[in-house]
């Protein structure tokens, strides 16, 4: 499932996966049995693996990998380069301010 007004960049695989609104996935990005919550940028080259839960507004810099199982949320950044090994959760995200 892919959500509305996504843009999905050239030669992105996006295999089993949910695809919230307004997601952005960079050229030869791979998702493969994930969740991607909205807002959220995908930069180029990365891997999202089996089972990673990908919160909202998290923005994931080039070239990075996110191993099977992790999930990040919400409103985190991922630093080009990246292997995320383990889940991260911002703690100081307050939903009440979200205005979404």
């Amino acid at each position: 499932m892919i959500g509305s007004n996504c843009n999905i960049e050239d030669n992105a695989k996006i295999l089993s996966s949910y695809i919230f609104d307004n997601v952005s996935i960079g050229k030869e990005s791979n998702i493969s049995g994930g969740v991607v919550a909205d807002g959220t940028i995908i930069g180029e080259h990365c891997f999202l693996e089996n089972g990673t839960v990908i919160g909202h507004k998290v923005l994931i810099g080039s070239d990075s990998t996110i191993h099977s199982g992790v999930k990040i949320w919400p409103e985190v950044v991922i630093d080009k380069d990246s292997s995320i090994k383990e889940t991260v959760i911002n703690y100081d995200y307050d939903a009440s301010n979200d205005g979404s």
